[in-house]
């Protein structure tokens, strides 16, 4: 494990036993997270992403789920750690925001005893330190009179406070890493953009790490060092951001892109879409899983599952703009994507 390498996550694979079989969530997906890097990982509902991050930090349900592969934090196998040692770890090495504020808070609870209950746990701070550091992170990511806002309860807040307030939690013991599940959504498009804002300020500000889930590519663009593309519970693209928006590989990528409203589009030009929706994946899959949907599949792409493998530049050799890698049998080519203006 590199010295700058934060995260080290290899072929993680999460399988949930239900009554139809065994359900696949999260099938071999390999990623490296450095030290003040922010990851981006986006795919549609459904693709694996927040099963993905919530077994990063082992926080699937043990009872029906089985989850294998090799995870480290900072050189700390969190796969072979025990409860105990993991509850050291949530929240002081690494914290999460989840999707619903309104569900991921304790709607019993303070928003203040909320904040302290991490720091009671993990920093040595006596009550009355406690609460000025709750006030003061409350103060920082822009909630006003935060000493009002700590006697309050989640469903006094609006949806944007919520939300402030959840990142307000995360970022209570000092994390060196943050994942970031959708942490927009619900949000109108102005409060997303601060709250977007909000996470990259501050990821700045501490030299965290950040791995940041969505569903849209607009929400990464200009954000992330590096973009995982998942589909059906893989790795279908990764590449430097500035790749992914310019010379996209993978079909589903390209998809995704071409879905993004752009100021250019003509007036009352239908938005593009993928159409059918991504399968759930019961037991051993054969052959590409985006292959229905792909207005490019050939027979191949329905018996032969495609590796992750490096892509090649315009002329044969490894591709431009650092590691760059697709799961695609026939990776698009950056011309035909630029004649048609990133839409397959």
């Amino acid at each position: 494990m590199s010295t700058d390498t934060l995260l080290e996550v290899d072929d993680l694979r999460t399988t949930f036993a239900t009554p139809l079989g065994t359900v696949v969530a999260v099938d071999g997906v390999s990623l490296r997270v450095a030290r003040g890097q922010t990851v981006g990982i986006v795919g549609e509902s459904g693709s694996g992403k927040s099963v993905l991050s919530r077994s990063i930090l082992r926080l699937v349900d043990a009872r029906n789920a089985t989850v294998t592969g090799r995870v480290l934090l900072d050189g700390r196998d969190l796969q072979s750690s025990t409860e105990r040692q993991l509850r050291a770890v949530r929240g002081r090495e690494a914290a999460m925001i989840f999707q619903d504020p309104m569900t991921a808070l304790n709607g019993t609870m303070r928003i203040g005893r909320q904040l302290t209950e991490s720091m009671r746990e993990h920093l040595d701070l006596d009550r009355r330190q406690r609460r000025q550091a709750a006030a003061d992170l409350l103060r920082s990511v822009g909630i006003p009179a935060p000493e009002r806002h700590l006697r309050r309860y989640p469903h006094q807040l609006s949806g944007g406070m919520r939300q402030r307030a959840m990142i307000a939690i995360a970022l209570a013991c000092g994390p060196q890493l943050l994942i970031a599940d959708e942490p927009t959504t619900a949000l109108d498009v102005t409060m997303q953009r601060q709250v977007l804002d909000l996470l990259d300020a501050e990821r700045a500000e501490r030299g965290m790490a950040m791995i940041l889930i969505t569903h849209d590519l607009g929400v990464v663009a200009g954000r992330a060092d590096e973009i995982l593309v998942m589909y059906a519970g893989r790795v279908v693209e990764r590449a430097p951001a500035s790749r992914i928006f310019t010379a996209p590989r993978h079909p589903y990528t390209a998809g995704l892109l071409g879905s993004i409203p752009r100021l250019s589009d003509e007036p009352g030009r239908e938005l593009a879409t993928i159409p059918g929706s991504p399968p759930v994946v019961i037991g051993r899959r054969v052959g590409c899983a985006f292959a229905p949907r792909c207005p490019y599949a050939r027979s191949e792409c329905t018996s032969t599952t495609p590796p992750l493998v490096a892509a090649e530049g315009r002329h044969g050799g490894p591709a431009e703009g650092g590691d760059h890698a697709h799961a695609c049998l026939f990776p698009l080519a950056a011309p035909t994507l630029a004649r048609n203006g990133g839409r397959p």
